[in-house]
């Protein structure tokens, strides 16, 4: 793993083998510039600094769930960090990795969170939900971003990576 500044200077790596991360599929930002990983071998979510020390962990998922995820992507937002596994869901944990809520929301991809609002698409559509609302939004996907391999809405701007080019809009 390469960590960049935001001039997208090297700062550091971090070999996640020398660090005993064999199966690291996963990672995000956390709330104070450390690294979220979920370790699939330990089965756990791990919080760690740029030299590869853990830092905090959860509980072996292995304890907590039927059926461990695989998540593809790991936000930290609005003091919650986010799992989410596109076959399996939403999982939701504190910043000291205890479970809170599982939400079901499968076959989404580009995933992510703004402040408490979960955010993702699949093929045709964007959703969009705030947990404890029990309403799920959903719109279809307006023409000009239907080509876009990847889709990223940040709070100021919306990124559409394409097979030629990146577009960014602002939504401000």
């Amino acid at each position: 793993m390469v960590i960049l500044d935001r001039l997208l200077n090297k700062q550091s790596d971090i070999d996640l083998r020398k660090q005993k991360l064999f199966q690291v599929r996963a990672i995000g930002q956390s709330y104070d510039n450390n690294i979220w990983v979920f370790d699939e071998l330990d089965s756990k979510l791990k919080r760690i600094d740029e030299n590869g020390n853990t830092l905090d962990q959860s509980s072996d998922f292995k304890l907590l769930f039927d059926s461990i995820p695989s998540p593809e992507f790991i936000v930290d937002q609005n003091k919650s960090v986010y799992l989410y596994d596109e076959t399996k869901g939403v999982y939701i944990f504190d910043y000291y990795g205890a479970f809170k809520n599982r939400i079901r929301f499968t076959g989404w991809i580009d995933f992510t969170v703004i402040g408490n609002t979960l955010l993702g698409r699949d093929a045709l559509s964007l959703y969009r939900y705030e947990p404890g609302s029990l309403h799920l939004q959903q719109y279809p996907i307006p023409p000009f971003m239907q080509d876009a391999r990847k889709i990223k809405i940040e709070p100021a701007n919306l990124y559409l990576l394409r097979n030629d080019r990146l577009d960014i809009f602002s939504i401000r």
